[in-house]
């Protein structure tokens, strides 16, 4: 086309940097109000029961089924909408990366309902059975199997990156990198710490968040680089502007514009 862009029917305006600035917001902030929380306990104290102690635990990143885990899940699932949007954006035609893209979608769904419902825990006492004495004093021992389980899937997945630009891909080793590295290899260093009598202590609290902290920011960079994906294609996703903005036949009366 070499005219504008023709405009019909109702759009959504997707601005992915604000999109992603606020997501990071809101993780910041969440990280920040749990570590404030566990400072303020850790040097005057916390009723159980009182109001204080109740704002404290719903952002306290060492604790499940709160407000920053909830938020954990909502992100994964906006990675799972967005990578189903891809998935349905590859079917014609690319079926590797259809089936590869509704596998990250899936992946990130089961993601979302283990953050919301705290499941990974229940496999503690089936790792600590199978390994015997070498994990009985470990309190996350389902790091172990899900190492194995990562590593697997990112294998599994390194064929999508040939189905992305160069800038979605580096987007989407930083946003996994970050989130492997808070949700195993912080939180390994985290047991570690924990049984050797650190729990309880500012430290620790610290580092809890930054294992969080990188958990959050890489959910929100993995929405960021799907839309971004989406925005590229220019499919049933527009873009604002640029050589991809263009009209498909067929194409939904709803999309969503992604701005670059």
């Amino acid at each position: 086309m070499g005219g504008a862009m023709e405009r019909r029917g109702p759009w959504i305006e997707v601005p992915v940097r604000r999109v992603v600035g606020a997501l990071l917001t809101v993780s910041g902030l969440l990280v920040v109000a749990s570590f404030t929380g566990r400072c303020v306990e850790a040097a005057s104290g916390c009723v159980p029961g009182s109001l204080r102690c109740l704002v404290f635990r719903a952002f306290d990143v060492q604790l499940e089924q709160n407000l920053t885990t909830r938020w954990s899940g909502a992100l994964l699932l906006c990675a799972a909408l967005v990578s189903l949007g891809a998935a349905v954006e590859a079917r014609q035609g690319r079926r590797t990366q259809f089936l590869l893209w509704a596998a990250l979608s899936v992946l990130s769904v089961v993601g979302s309902f283990d953050e919301m419902s705290s499941l990974h825990d229940r496999l503690n006492g089936p790792v600590k059975a199978v390994l015997g004495a070498s994990a009985a004093g470990m309190r996350d021992a389902w790091i172990i199997p899900a190492a194995a389980v990562v590593t697997t899937a990112a294998v599994a997945m390194l064929p999508l990156l040939q189905d992305v630009s160069p800038r979605v891909r580096r987007l989407l080793f930083v946003s996994f990198g970050l989130f492997f590295s808070g949700a195993l290899g912080v939180k390994a260093v985290e047991e570690i710490l924990r049984l050797s009598g650190a729990h309880g202590t500012v430290g620790y609290a610290a580092l809890a968040s930054l294992e969080k902290l990188l958990e959050l920011v890489g959910e929100s960079l993995l929405v960021g680089a799907v839309l971004r994906h989406l925005g590229e294609r220019g499919a049933a996703f527009h873009v604002a502007g640029g050589a991809a903005a263009r009209e498909l036949p067929g194409s939904p009366p709803l999309r969503i514009v992604a701005q670059r």
